[in-house]
């Protein structure tokens, strides 16, 4: 009863309003009573698998495997605990590649979609951290009058600044380019006019909007070296400039409220992207040692995504490799202690013509029928555990909402796996049953 009360009180506290800015707290505690909730039940739950597993048993370990089937009935409590330890080794993966796969996603089908262009041109002298050190707005006409197949060149600056108490992105940039040739993702409203961006009309990104609770028509203020300017919101994005967040407007009131014409990356968008390469080329001999360039394709940048993306989530993959090998340990304890409760029993079992290889595949079978176990309730869990990361903690942690997306392909590497080593971890405790002399296991108390 107390595992049915955590998991029907999970989702109301998981809905729990942050006590801070950033800080899911009912998010944290909703995982923990999910967690806890399955592991309370899953003694019930093992029960009545034996039913199911007898004719599988059957099948690929033969009458051996049957016996393992009712064996993993007759102790439930002490299987749940190696059964609850791997499914939450599998359930943090899934959790894991439920968050990083969406946004991972989301992420791709954004720079795809809101920045289009064929190349990008910015420096490679670091100033520090991540930033770059900004070009001269000249250097756009110098890229244009290159090579005729380039279309057009749009200057973008992207400078952190202080907005409604957060050290969010104010990013500059031609309207009508990004209007034209991106397709923003709105979320509200609509892409402001001329007249609108003249009167001080801007964009934000969601996690902006939501933190600071900013619709279209709300009004907020920035500090900014011509005084302070109100801006008016005209549409929210998708944007993953920055977990602070991000105000999209005008290049040209932008340099006319914040007296800033450098330019940190040049969008380069080609008549023919098939020329992208010969393109590259031209800028990186003409313009490369004379401004200290680097330039990066679309796919490129895609790329250099994922691969900050991997290296950010790199911790948590040795956290769940830590995890499940904890788990495999369990399962080769819990063996080895059914091996010593239940000596007589196998002594009985050699004396009525089991054979060494019989008592193998019994505690084999165990092992496996653990690891199907444990993996396919970590694959049940870790897909709730999975959305509430990504509905809720993520969107009150950083402010974005990201598509929830199953990673099945994960799933099913997780079953397989998982089983696999959970049947090998089985492989000595079988070995040690097996080797038990008859004599001595009858006489055994």
């Amino acid at each position: 009863w107390v595992g049915v009360l955590l998991l029907v009180g999970a989702w109301p506290v998981a809905r729990l309003p942050p006590p801070a800015e950033n800080f899911p707290l009912g998010g944290y505690v909703s995982i923990f009573l999910i967690l806890m909730g399955v592991t309370l039940l899953s003694p019930l739950f093992l029960r009545k698998l034996n039913v199911l597993f007898r004719a599988p048993g059957l099948a690929l370990f033969g009458v051996p495997g049957q016996l393992a089937a009712d064996n993993f009935a007759r102790a439930p409590v002490r299987t749940a605990v190696p059964v609850s330890a791997l499914s939450i080794g599998v359930t943090m993966a899934v959790t894991l590649a439920c968050f990083i796969g969406s946004f991972e996603r989301s992420a791709d089908r954004w720079i795809t979609q809101s920045i289009p262009a064929d190349l990008f041109v910015t420096s490679s002298a670091r100033l520090g951290g991540v930033q770059n050190q900004p070009l001269q707005a000249s250097v756009k006409a110098e890229l244009e009058a290159l090579s005729d197949d380039i279309e057009l060149v749009d200057p973008v600056r992207m400078m952190q600044h202080d907005v409604l108490g957060l050290r969010a992105f104010i990013i500059a940039l031609t309207a009508e380019v990004h209007a034209s040739r991106g397709n923003p993702l709105i979320l509200e409203g609509a892409l402001p006019t001329r007249a609108q961006r003249e009167a001080g009309a801007v964009v934000l990104s969601e996690n902006l909007a939501r933190r600071r609770a900013l619709h279209p028509g709300s009004t907020f203020q920035i500090q900014t070296p011509t005084g302070e300017r109100t801006y008016t919101v005209a549409a929210v994005i998708v944007d993953y400039t920055s977990d602070q967040g991000s105000v999209v407007m005008d290049r040209a009131i932008f340099e006319a409220h914040f007296k800033n014409d450098q330019v940190d990356t040049f969008h380069v968008y080609l008549r023919d992207p098939l020329k992208l390469e010969q393109t590259r080329r031209v800028i990186t001999e003409k313009l490369g040692d004379k401004y200290n360039l680097f330039v990066l394709s679309n796919a490129e940048l895609r790329a250099e995504a994922r691969k900050l993306l991997s290296s950010a989530f790199s911790i948590t993959y040795a956290m769940e490799v830590v995890a499940v090998m904890l788990a495999l340990l369990g399962i080769i304890n819990t063996l080895l202690a059914a091996v010593l409760d239940r000596t007589r029993e196998i002594g009985l079992l050699r004396a009525i013509g089991a054979d060494r290889g019989h008592v193998m595949k019994l505690f084999t079978a165990e092992a496996f029928f653990i690891g199907l176990t444990g993996s396919a309730l970590g694959l049940l869990v870790g897909g709730v555990v999975g959305y509430v990361v990504t509905k809720i903690v993520g969107v009150q942690g950083t402010g974005w909402n990201f598509p929830f997306e199953y990673p099945w392909a994960t799933a099913v590497q997780m079953l397989v796996v998982s089983t696999g080593c959970a049947l090998v971890a089985g492989l000595y405790p079988a070995r040690r049953a097996a080797r038990l002399d008859v004599v001595e296991a009858l006489a055994y108390e």
